[in-house]
């Protein structure tokens, strides 16, 4: 935790800045970094829950008190209240790693990491995505692009309706406009088959039925 403090707030000299405090001088270096440690440390989520009440999601966090492995069951994972995450179990790859505050018997998280499954990302981009390899991930871009990967389902889990391929079926569509304006039928007069003309009226050219804006990996 104290190499964790000093990135965060050291000055280079041994004491730490604070831009609305100022600076605090190496002699209260310690009981700083003491206090806040007390209150601040990095645990790992064991496990996960969710409550039967409010749907809170419940992690059991094993942290380090620095005398003893400390493990707390049942705390509110506290990440954003528009976005709800339950942590993946335990792996030989890691586990969700929490900053927690503690609050007499309660470990309240205020951040969370995964070292595991992490992507790529490009400057100025957000990437949501969930906590299993080759999981569904969403990014959206700084030029305007929102990309899904994974299959998608709108509107609900139990969507079975399959979206339309619109370069496919424009193509079907020309194809068959094509073959409307030259077929002919053949007729039977005198004894004998012969075709009719062409149809004098064209069918109906096909709209612009493709989206400029929306696109769809086959």
């Amino acid at each position: 935790m104290t190499a964790r403090m000093g990135e965060a707030l050291g000055d280079g000299a041994g004491g730490f800045v604070f831009p609305s405090l100022g600076r605090y001088p190496p002699a209260m270096t310690g009981r700083l970094t003491e206090g806040i440690e007390s209150l601040l440390d990095w645990g790992i989520a064991k496990a996960s829950s969710i409550s039967a009440s409010v749907k809170d999601v419940l992690v059991t966090v094993l942290g380090d008190d620095g005398d003893e492995i400390e493990e707390v069951v049942e705390q509110v994972l506290s990440v954003d209240a528009a976005v709800l995450v339950r942590p993946a179990a335990p792996t030989n790859d890691g586990a969700m790693e929490v900053l927690f505050v503690r609050r007499g018997e309660e470990r309240t998280t205020i951040a969370t990491r995964d070292p595991r499954w992490q992507v790529d990302l490009e400057e100025g981009e957000v990437v949501v995505r969930a906590f299993a390899s080759g999981a569904a991930l969403v990014r959206i871009r700084p030029d305007g692009t929102i990309v899904l990967a994974g299959d998608v389902a709108m509107g609900a889990d139990t969507a079975t309706e399959a979206v339309v391929l619109g370069t496919t079926l424009k193509s079907y569509l020309d194809a068959n406009k094509t073959w409307q304006d030259t077929h002919t039928h053949p007729f039977v007069a005198t004894g004998a088959v012969s075709p009719t003309a062409v149809p004098t009226a064209p069918s109906p050219t096909v709209p612009a039925i493709e989206s400029t804006r929306h696109t769809v990996d086959s």
